[in-house]
């Protein structure tokens, strides 16, 4: 039982890896669209070469922008920050208990 609960969670641990990559992406992609649509070409390049800066810039400036905290840009970045921070537990917790059996 203790090494079935230990794969499921390391199974878990590694699709919220997966899922981390390719909402990162699209978060990114959405980020350089939103600044190259706001304030051109040149922001875009910025957006592009600074990606978890300019991520947190449009955060803030998307919140101002519409007034409300919970648009649809600013509750992408929560779910990432959400799944990145539980992927980090996860993954954590179980390498630790791995770690744990392999002393005994």
């Amino acid at each position: 039982m203790k090494k079935f609960l230990l794969s499921i969670g390391i199974a878990s641990g590694s699709i919220f890896y997966i899922i981390i990559g390719i909402l990162g992406l699209v978060i990114h992609l959405w980020t350089i669209l939103l600044s190259w649509g706001s304030n051109g070409i040149v922001a875009a390049i910025i957006a592009l070469s600074l990606p978890g800066i300019s991520e947190i810039f449009w955060f803030f400036k998307s919140w101002n922008t519409t007034g409300s905290f919970f648009n649809t840009y600013t509750i992408a970045i929560l779910v990432y920050v959400v799944l990145w921070v539980s992927t980090v537990i996860i993954l954590g917790f179980f390498t630790n208990k791995i770690s744990k059996e392999d002393e005994m």
